[in-house]
């Protein structure tokens, strides 16, 4: 339910920048048509060109516009120029928009051993994992199960860039932050080494596939191989 609700605003927003598209591309149009209307002089008084009635459709709108254009052709083409980089620059801020958006990983996912990589012993257990996300954190509850042992991992990811503490199923307890790369959540780990007043470091990504039902989660450490698991979207 909180997916569903995340992207129906997500949605909300991009409809709402759509539709400033869409009034900048009417602006343009009603600037083009109305230069071209004054140089050919067929505004024919300022009292139908600027009649509130006509402001409603873009005929009355071109209308309007033809008359003040009329009076300073020679800033329209300044104008319409104005307005095309308006109208583009809202274009890339969707496209950056749509790119950038946070992936909102809320769900039941199933590990996937057999498509996993480099994850050891744990590739003979089996780990279900329960995702909520809001705006402000995302919370991971790992059940696993490893010849009979089971265990629940609590894991919080604070989405502001807040450093917290979790505990790592290899390494015991940790220092976390977490924060966006575009569609992909990245957490830094450190938690005390081995070897007394050592820390051991490492950088945990998480991110979905294009459409949305396998989840990667890698894991990476100075001299190690990296930790591919992957998960797949429950039914």
């Amino acid at each position: 339910m909180a997916g569903e609700v995340q992207r129906k605003h997500a949605w909300d927003q991009l409809n709402w920048c759509l539709d400033r598209i869409d009034c900048a591309a009417a602006d343009v149009l009603a600037d083009w048509c109305g230069a071209q209307f004054a140089r050919s002089n067929s505004i024919q008084s300022p009292s139908i060109a600027s009649h509130s009635s006509l402001d409603d459709d873009l005929i009355g709108r071109v209308h309007r516009r033809a008359y003040h254009a009329q009076q300073a052709v020679p800033n329209g083409g300044d104008s319409m120029k104005k307005r095309i980089v308006t109208l583009l620059v809202l274009l890339a801020a969707v496209a950056a928009y749509a790119a950038s958006a946070p992936a909102n990983s809320s769900g039941t996912w199933n590990f996937a051993p057999a498509q996993s990589r480099n994850v050891g012993m744990m590739a003979k257990g089996t780990i279900q994992t329960v995702i909520t996300q809001s705006k402000l954190q995302l919370v991971v509850e790992d059940n696993s199960d490893f010849s009979g042992q089971k265990d629940t991992q609590h894991t919080v990811y604070d989405l502001t860039g807040t450093s917290v503490t979790n505990a790592s199923m290899m390494a015991g307890q940790a220092t976390t932050r977490s924060h966006w790369d575009g569609a992909q959540l990245i957490t830094d780990w450190e938690s005390p080494g081995a070897i007394a007043g050592t820390m051991t470091k490492r950088t945990e990504k998480r991110y979905l596939s294009n459409d949305g039902d396998t989840m990667f989660v890698e894991s990476t450490r100075a001299g190690k191989d990296t930790i591919v698991m992957v998960f797949l979207k429950g039914k």
